[in-house]
């Protein structure tokens, strides 16, 4: 297994592969924010970018993340926004390795921590991270904007 970013010869398979990811979470199909998606970690000055798992030519899996400053103690984490693998790989260490390898990338770059994060539903999710992660007593609560 290898890790990279994306490629433009990747578009296909990983536009098939976060379709699933979005299905998985029961987000409706949206060629339009699929495409954006895949603008923002081709943009070398979006704060998006990802590390694909890549085994003879396919893609395995992805972990889709973003540095952000952590001003309360002035240091860098990284926010991992997005894993998935392919369902047919599933068991074969992939999601292990995509962390290990983002883990990699955060010493590279000063990054302290890596939050994860995931539905509350998606049990298997909370089960790998609490094995390889602290669970932390924080709650997140979201507030759309325009709303009164």
């Amino acid at each position: 297994m290898e890790f990279r970013g994306l490629e433009a010869s990747d578009y296909e398979a990983w536009y098939a592969l976060f379709r699933g990811y979005r299905e998985f979470h029961h987000i409706p199909e949206s060629a339009e924010n699929i495409d954006r998606v895949w603008g923002w970690l081709r943009d070398p000055l979006h704060p998006s970018t990802t590390i694909l798992a890549i085994e003879e030519r396919s893609i395995l899996g992805f972990a889709n993340f973003r540095i952000r400053p952590r001003s309360i103690v002035g240091d860098h984490v990284i926010d991992l926004d997005d894993l998935y693998t392919d369902p047919n790989t599933r068991g074969r260490g992939v999601a292990s390795s995509l962390i290990r390898e983002l883990e990699f990338w955060a010493r590279d770059h000063g990054c302290s921590e890596i939050h994860l994060q995931t539905n509350d539903w998606n049990t298997n999710a909370r089960e790998f991270y609490r094995k390889i992660a602290e669970e932390m007593p924080w709650i997140t609560i979201v507030k759309k904007v325009g709303d009164s």
